[in-house]
């Protein structure tokens, strides 16, 4: 009797759980295991508590608090039983400096932020054998909502069909990350608007900045993440010119401006999804049987269609009436942070006990 191989298993050191969320899925899609470290320390402490031969490639941030990915990488390269497992870094700074200094600290190959999902399993396939991966079920956009529908087109901030392809064209995985980019970044541009001449050069500040620009990147909010990459620039060449409190403060304003427009675009995109993607005709007008609900309900979530979650909110009291009240408040959070895959295993199972 043979055994069915495993999958390859792939560490990440990242440092921003909005960049794990989006290689985990990247990964997890490919056919791969994936494990994920908040910082090098983490990765480092993760690789000793194993045997040698659980993972299989690392990919390295570089920038990340307590240990960073070029300090990672000569830990782990002075350690002998680590030399099978190559090391791909990561980053936004795609220079030729910073290549040859990963190749120096014993780094086998390098990967540019927000990577290509394209790229990246180029990437791997140097260094895994294809047949190591076993690819789950590709995740298209669902019927009647697409890159180029009315809804997303409302969208002028953001480069949504370039945003999707970075995500793999996996909907879910997308709309998950506009919604945590939408909720999370507040507190954000308050900072940005706050920050003074002084707070410039600050480590908080120049951090602050560069994971806005990459996350931006990554959803495709392509002039927020370029106005921000443009004053990184400034900031690094501030050291031959004087850059006057006037000219921080249009930077500032400009980024601070474009990322409270993102915001607040996709503010309305999820307050109106309802209005907007919901036709008369559409497969939402259903008798308010409470089995009929499960079933559309269900056609709505394996097909990776948005228009689920207005279902779920139109018909909530029937749905209810036919659940616990702890087995609806799960399928409740799962299906509004677009965790679809979770919400078709708990409706099922709903399904099978009536």
């Amino acid at each position: 009797m043979t055994t069915a191989p495993t999958p390859k298993h792939i560490l990440i050191a990242e440092d921003n759980d909005f960049n794990q969320e989006l290689a985990v899925e990247l990964l997890t899609d490919a056919g791969y295991l994936a494990t994920t470290a908040n910082n090098g320390q983490q990765l480092i402490e993760e690789l000793l508590a194993k045997p040698n031969d659980t993972y299989h490639l690392i990919l390295m941030d570089l920038e990340m608090p307590v240990l960073d990915g070029h300090q990672a990488t000569t830990v782990i390269r002075k350690n002998r039983q680590f030399d099978h497992i190559p090391i791909i870094a990561l980053t936004a700074h795609t220079s030729e400096t910073t290549k040859a200094q990963c190749a120096q600290e014993g780094m086998q190959d390098f990967l540019g932020k927000p990577f290509d999902p394209d790229n990246l399993n180029a990437t791997l396939s140097k260094w895994l054998k294809p047949e190591d991966a076993f690819p789950r079920q590709a995740k298209v956009v669902g019927s009647g909502f697409s890159s180029n529908d009315s809804v997303f087109a409302k969208l002028k901030t953001i480069n949504t069909v370039r945003g999707l392809q970075l995500s793999g064209n996996n909907l879910q995985l997308y709309l998950k990350l506009l919604k945590r980019f939408c909720d999370s970044h507040t507190l954000t541009l308050f900072k940005i608007r706050n920050y003074n001449q002084s707070d410039l050069f600050s480590d908080e500040c120049k951090r602050q900045l560069h994971t806005l620009k990459g996350l931006a990147a990554t959803i495709a909010a392509d002039k927020l993440a370029d106005d921000i990459a443009h004053f990184e620039m400034v900031l690094e060449n501030a050291k031959k010119i004087v850059l006057s409190n006037q000219d921080s403060n249009g930077y500032l304003q400009s980024i601070a401006n474009h990322l409270d427009a993102t915001i607040k675009e996709l503010v309305i995109f999820f307050d109106t999804q309802v209005e907007i993607s919901i036709a008369p005709d559409s497969a939402t007008a259903v008798n308010n049987s409470p089995s009929k609900c499960i079933e559309t309900l269900l056609e709505l979530l394996e097909s990776a269609n948005p228009d689920a979650v207005d279902f779920f909110q139109q018909h909530a009291s029937e749905l209810n009436s036919m659940t616990a009240n702890n087995d609806f408040e799960i399928l409740s959070k799962t299906i509004q942070d677009y965790e679809f895959d979770l919400a078709i295993v708990k409706l099922k199972s709903m399904q099978s006990r009536q």
